[in-house]
């Protein structure tokens, strides 16, 4: 999932970080982002074209690019329902999370509620990498969400927040990047401190009220997942795609040093050239774009003189290149080339447009998203 991560953020650094420990690909080459950093001054030729967070955007627009609607026969209940999706912005919050299992392959729906800042349930997107899972027979019967919090020194602190039928689990941890650490009161820290003035008798546990539900749920972006079969987990888009991500990259990179080498050049003898006079050295020329000198005497047999150099930009090889691994990307996810403008031969022109027909088969994932939103919604309207 950390290599997922890495290419969905784009993170150059991230790219380089991960490869570090897996620079080979299986026919033994060098990954374009295992090779070594350059050397300090110098700086790095390599592109990184944004293409895995491409197919994340667009899979969140192919599932809701219109806001869902959500009914239920009771006219009352809709009126309060109408009222929870708009003030909360569950359209907003599904479509993150679409995106971040297109990603990831999965994202949970979590309930909260804070009376100090809204009189209302509060819906929200946590990411797969955030959370441990527990499933049964391929339900899911528990989660552990954690994050770290604000630090000022080496500790780190992380809140652990575990959601099991009928109760909420808190807990503080107080390590470092490494381990997990001793457990603290919530108290020692202003961003969960908060939180201790609603923990029931036990000291760590919040009763939701609902003691045969939970108050969190997980979507899974596809089914099955290939890398781990059997799984109760989802796979992301990205899933067999990482090496075509970086032959993208490499193309790319490779392209962008065609131009770079094709700046015109021009050979002038050192004779040519006009002299700052016995002593003066030499000056350097701010708008020296083209020309390069030789020690060439300008009437030397042979000689040519003034010489244009200027080496040939492959743009049809490399354009055709880029296009078919995209093509064999997107194609791999799911997707139709022509949902990401190769359709028509116009290349990758169209990246970052909305689509205008879904050419994924989303409709259980949305149907999930949208039945997971409604009976949370639904069980959190009376939550105290």
């Amino acid at each position: 999932m950390c290599i997922d991560d890495a290419w969905y953020s784009g993170d150059r650094k991230r790219l380089a970080e991960v490869y570090a420990r897996d620079q080979l690909r299986p026919d033994g080459r060098r990954r374009l982002w295992g090779r070594r950093p350059p050397a300090p001054g110098q700086r790095d030729e390599r592109l990184h074209i944004p293409l895995a967070a491409d197919i994340a955007n667009t899979s969140g627009a192919l599932l809701f690019s219109e806001p869902p609607t959500f009914t239920v026969e009771d006219a009352a209940t809709q009126t309060r329902l109408d009222a929870l999706t708009d003030a909360g912005g569950v359209a907003n919050t599904l479509l993150e999370a679409a995106e971040v299992a297109a990603a990831l392959g999965g994202v949970f729906l979590r309930v909260t509620w804070d009376t100090s800042i809204a009189t209302r349930p509060l819906l929200t997107a946590v990411h797969a990498d955030s959370a441990l899972p527990e499933f049964r027979f391929g339900i899911l019967s528990a989660v552990t969400f954690w994050h770290e919090l604000p630090s000022d020194s080496a500790t780190v602190w992380r809140h652990l927040e575990r959601h099991e039928p009928g109760r909420i689990l808190h807990g503080l941890y107080q390590g470092d990047t490494d381990r997990l650490g001793v457990r603290v009161p919530l108290t020692e820290h202003p961003e969960v401190a908060g939180l201790a003035d609603s923990l029931g008798e036990a000291g760590d546990t919040i009763e939701t009220g609902l003691p045969d539900a939970l108050t969190a749920a997980y979507i899974p972006n596809m089914r099955p997942n290939r890398a781990y079969r059997g799984s109760p987990l989802g796979r992301s888009d990205y899933q067999g795609a990482h090496d075509l991500f970086d032959a993208l990259d490499s193309t790319w990179s490779s392209w962008m040093r065609d131009i770079r080498l094709a700046r015109a050049r021009l050979i002038v003898p050192d004779g040519y050239l006009r002299s700052n006079g016995p002593g003066n050295g030499a000056s350097f020329d701010a708008d020296r774009e083209i020309w390069q000198t030789l020690n060439i005497p300008p009437t030397e047999t042979g000689a040519a003189g003034i010489t244009v150099s200027q080496f040939a930009i492959r743009v049809a090889e490399h354009q055709q290149t880029a296009e078919a691994i995209v093509r064999q990307a997107v194609q791999g996810a799911g997707y139709s080339a022509q949902t990401f403008g190769l359709g028509d031969h116009r290349g990758y022109r169209n990246r970052g447009r909305r689509p205008r027909t879904a050419q994924h088969d989303h409709t259980g994932r949305q149907s999930a998203l949208l039945d997971a939103g409604r009976r949370r919604h639904a069980a959190r309207d009376a939550a105290p």
